[in-house]
């Protein structure tokens, strides 16, 4: 297993921390299913998250960056940006948030993530990840249009005065990870776009470790226990379980 990958995913998992109460806790039982099953198992993930698949199907009150949070150990389970991680990282989506919106917004944040796994920088995995979801059909038109004002937006926008959906999560994650340089500016960044919203604090938190790798990070992220492990020997058996 290269090192640089095991940095980089170790990263990734110590950076949700970043949200306290952002559902890292809902990552850490997906990660368990994984390691547990070998395999993204969407009637798994179900029963350990209580929830029934398809139950909240077109309520646009459920629109929860939540999603992101949980569907992340996917990323790290495939470790490189292919149509098979959107589908599992939808699966996951569904396990609690069927709605297109957050199946398709896990789906984008995983691609990226999956990018800088494998070595990109965060504008050229953020690209490869538009570029893939872009040829699907059935591609939410929204996700798509914010991940690229992400990207492409001039000036500096206003963040939303409230926070209405995943969107807003999707979007200013990616912004404040495409803007900065360090993992510590990035949560300032999204710290600042959403007045400390733990989710999103999270998100941007996993990218931004995923970016930077696990060696970059601040001491109390590399020892803080993930799923009663420290975050590299976790990623170690995610990715383990994919072979």
């Amino acid at each position: 297993m290269p090192e640089t990958l095991l940095d980089r995913a170790g990263g990734c998992l110590a950076g949700l921390d970043a949200g306290k109460g952002g559902g890292a806790e809902d990552a850490f039982i997906t990660a368990e299913s994984i390691i547990d099953r070998g395999r993204v198992d969407g009637d798994d993930l179900c029963s350990r998250l209580a929830g029934e698949p398809g139950s909240n199907e077109g309520d646009t009150s459920l629109r929860g960056d939540g999603s992101l949070v949980r569907c992340i150990p996917v990323a790290i389970f495939h470790h490189a940006p292919t149509y098979l991680l959107v589908e599992d990282s939808r699966l996951c989506s569904r396990a609690a948030h069927v709605h297109a919106d957050c199946q398709w917004s896990s789906a984008v944040i995983n691609l990226v993530i999956a990018g800088l796994l494998s070595g990109a920088d965060p504008l050229r995995a953020l690209d490869g990840a538009l570029a893939l979801c872009s040829h699907r059909r059935d591609v939410a038109p929204a996700v798509l249009e914010r991940a690229r004002r992400a990207a492409f937006a001039e000036g500096s926008p206003e963040p939303p005065r409230t926070w209405a959906s995943v969107l807003d999560t999707l979007e200013w994650s990616l912004r404040a990870l495409l803007e900065q340089h360090s993992f510590a500016a990035c949560l300032d960044i999204a710290c600042e776009a959403g007045s400390g919203r733990p989710a999103l604090l999270s998100v941007t938190g996993a990218l931004a470790g995923a970016a930077f790798g696990l060696a970059a990070l601040p001491e109390r992220y590399r020892e803080r226990p993930f799923a009663d492990s420290d975050p590299e020997t976790v990623a170690r058996r995610i990715i383990a379980a994919a072979s």
